[in-house]
């Protein structure tokens, strides 16, 4: 069901990275590490979060940044969580 997005996802991330779409890249980052944590792919979930967050620290938009935040925030309450203080 969620892999289909998320190849889609994936997708849209190589066209927006070869175009130098910076923020658009980060927000398939975010939904890609969205989705893969619905499904439990935590560590997969973490590497794809990381890069949008880091992106959305210099170059602020607020609501995708949030939603990025959102997402960490699931995914570092699931019990031993390791990922999340290497951010």
């Amino acid at each position: 069901q969620y892999s289909g997005s998320l190849a889609y996802y994936g997708q849209a991330l190589q066209i927006y990275q070869a175009l130098g779409e910076l923020d658009y890249a980060a927000t398939m980052q975010h939904l890609l590490a969205d989705g893969l944590g619905t499904i439990g792919q935590f560590p997969e979930a973490w590497r794809h979060l990381q890069p949008a967050l880091g992106y959305w620290r210099t170059d602020w938009n607020p609501r995708r940044h949030y939603g990025a935040l959102m997402t960490a925030s699931v995914l570092s309450r699931r019990p031993g969580a390791p990922e999340s203080v290497l951010w």
